[in-house]
């Protein structure tokens, strides 16, 4: 089915880079939505980064890490409750994921534009991040629409301002 081609076409292409994980990876039979997080990339940041480089519309999740998510995650399921515990505590940005959903009407271009994509974030993330800055959401803000909300909170100031003046 067409599902089944596409999902192969990103496969073969994000199987390849090192540093990107595609999450149940032995499960290659499968709806035709692909998983995965990269070294080092928070995974909040990195759909961000999809979305607004590259205008793909992609779902970031983080979940707690239970057996499953540490088996999904190939780093082996805690020795306790309490090592559970503690690593749900601290940040760590492999424990997060971004879902890339494809559609059968999806053109070929389309997977190999998506797959291009997510190469270039898996090479240049680092790179990017400096341009973001998180917010207490979990979500991150690029300094252009930081910079834009700024702009945007003084004109409401100032409209407000000048109907209280008059």
């Amino acid at each position: 089915s067409r599902d089944k081609i596409l999902l192969n076409m990103l496969w073969k292409k994000l199987e390849i880079i090192p540093n990107l994980h595609i999450m149940a990876s032995q499960h290659r039979d499968r709806l035709p939505i692909i998983s995965f997080y990269i070294d080092n990339l928070d995974s909040y940041i990195g759909a961000r980064l999809l979305n607004d480089k590259f205008a793909i519309q992609c779902k970031a999740s983080r979940a707690a890490p239970g057996s499953y998510g540490y088996s999904l995650i190939k780093e082996g399921k805690p020795e306790s409750q309490e090592d559970r515990l503690k690593s749900n505590q601290q940040h760590n940005p492999q424990l997060g994921w971004i879902r890339v959903s494809l559609h059968p009407v999806m053109m070929d271009e389309e997977i190999q534009f998506i797959a291009d994509s997510i190469i270039q974030l898996a090479n240049r993330h680092r790179a990017w991040i400096q341009y973001y800055l998180p917010d207490q959401s979990r979500n991150y803000k690029s300094q252009a629409s930081i910079n834009l909300d700024y702009q945007a909170q003084e004109a409401i100031t100032m409209m407000f301002a000048r109907s209280f003046v008059q």
